[in-house]
């Protein structure tokens, strides 16, 4: 049903974590984000100082995160090391 109101919206991202539905929402030619993404949107726009801490508390809380991941939004976030 999320997929669906995202198609019938126009312009909506998708936002999920799991792979099956990202893959999915793909195929429907949807805008996809994930938690990190999410987070890396807020630091960006000046909602969190840095997204490093908060997606380190995500992954704390039991969000799983694969390690390319978890570097390529640090990097997107300009926080790589």
């Amino acid at each position: 049903s999320c997929l669906t109101l995202a198609e019938e919206i126009g312009g909506a991202v998708f936002v999920s974590d799991d792979d099956r539905a990202r893959r999915c929402a793909r195929s429907l030619g949807l805008a996809v984000r994930g938690s990190a993404g999410i987070v890396v949107d807020a630091k960006h726009r000046g909602l969190v100082p840095t997204a490093r801490s908060v997606i380190d508390e995500l992954v704390a809380a039991g969000l799983y995160l694969a390690s390319d991941v978890y570097v390529a939004a640090l990097r997107e976030a300009g926080e790589s090391s």
